[in-house]
């Protein structure tokens, strides 16, 4: 029996499509609402928070699936932080397969999403944060048109610091995906 499309689901092909792993729990949870704008089904809260957009319902998810066995983490102290960097166990690896013939439409645009986000900026989280920032920004406030300084100014409200600069960088990677649009 085929359950709904899921979180679960959604981290096992972020991985699958990034040759089984990734580093940084930040990228996982910037590119899966990144998929929460493209995909219908997927429907997972974020809220503000200091990096950007975040769910607790995907942290919890990546936490059960390493305890699962269906991902391993590699912790790694960097000055005064961990960095955390995933990979697909063969398990994981069999369930995002035989998931992948159940929703093809969700796993293109997952692997579209995760190649284009690598080709912008090679998965870097900071990256990928000040694109998220600026969609959260654009779409959780009401005005009907912002100028980067404005993104910057409202970005202050959210206690983020976004530069004009990551603001217009993190634009771009907005409109590869073409989420501008839908702002």
């Amino acid at each position: 029996m085929v359950t709904a499309f899921d979180v679960y689901d959604t981290i096992a092909f972020t991985l699958h499509a990034n040759s089984n792993e990734i580093s940084n729990r930040t990228t996982i949870q910037k590119l899966i609402y990144f998929y929460t704008l493209r995909i219908e089904k997927l429907n997972i809260s974020y809220q503000n928070h200091f990096y950007g957009p975040y769910s607790s319902t995907v942290a919890s998810a990546l936490d059960e699936m390493v305890a699962f066995s269906y991902l391993d983490v590699r912790i790694t102290m960097r000055y005064n932080y961990e960095s955390y960097h995933y990979t697909l166990t063969p398990p994981g690896e069999n369930y995002a397969k035989s998931r992948i013939d159940f929703f093809p439409k969700e796993y293109k645009i997952i692997e579209d999403t995760v190649q284009t986000c690598n080709n912008h900026c090679k998965l870097n989280a900071t990256q990928l944060s000040y694109s998220a920032k600026a969609h959260y920004i654009l779409t959780h406030t009401r005005h009907d048109e912002y100028t980067i300084q404005d993104i910057k100014e409202v970005a202050k409200k959210f206690d983020w610091n976004l530069s004009e600069t990551n603001a217009e960088e993190g634009m771009k990677l907005l409109k590869n995906l073409q989420l501008d649009s839908s702002i």
